[in-house]
C-alpha cells in the first residue's frame, strides 16, 4: 500500500511511502496507514505484483501521467464540531473550523428571529432547494 499526506493544505509531503500489507485470508491481505494529525489529507492506493512480474493497481487509474486517481481522506479531530451552519444576511456559511464551502440552490426562505430556531436566523428549504456542503478536504 502506498500513501501520502498534506497536513498544511498546501500540497503533499514528497512521494508515495510505503505500507507493509500481509496475507490475512485466501486472497486478503491487511495493512493500515500510520495514524495522521486532524486535518491531515491522505491519498493512498494498492499495488501487487505476481511472481511472472504482471502488476496491478487499485484504483486502476493510479499510474496514469495526468490526472490520476487515488482512494484518499482526511482525518477528523472526534471531538471537534465538523459543520456549524450560519445564517446570515440571506447567506448561509460554515463558522466550524474547516470552513467548508456551502453552496445553496434553489429558492431558500431566510428568516431572522424565527420562533422555530428559539429566536436566531434560520433557512428554509421548500421543493427543489437544497444545500451542499463539501467534504472537509475540498477545501485543500
Amino acid at each position: 500500500m502506498h500513501y501520502r499526506t498534506d497536513s498544511e493544505g498546501d500540497g503533499f509531503d514528497g512521494s508515495f511511502q510505503t505500507a507493509e500489507m500481509s496475507p490475512d485470508t485466501a486472497n486478503t491481505y491487511v495493512g493500515s496507514i500510520p495514524g495522521q494529525q486532524p486535518g491531515t489529507f491522505v491519498q493512498y492506493y494498492i499495488s501487487a505484483e505476481a511472481e511472472n512480474g504482471l502488476r496491478s493497481t487499485s484504483p486502476t487509474g493510479v499510474e496514469q501521467t495526468e490526472d490520476p486517481s487515488y482512494y484518499s481522506y482526511t482525518v477528523l479531530d472526534t471531538t471537534s464540531q465538523t459543520l456549524h451552519l450560519a445564517f446570515e444576511n440571506d447567506e448561509v456559511v460554515d463558522s466550524s473550523q474547516y470552513d467548508l464551502p456551502v453552496d445553496v440552490g434553489g429558492d431558500p426562505t431566510f428568516v431572522e428571529g424565527a420562533p422555530e430556531a428559539e429566536g436566531e436566523s434560520a433557512i428554509f428549504l421548500r421543493d427543489s432547494s437544497y444545500l451542499e456542503i463539501a467534504p472537509p478536504h475540498a477545501s485543500f
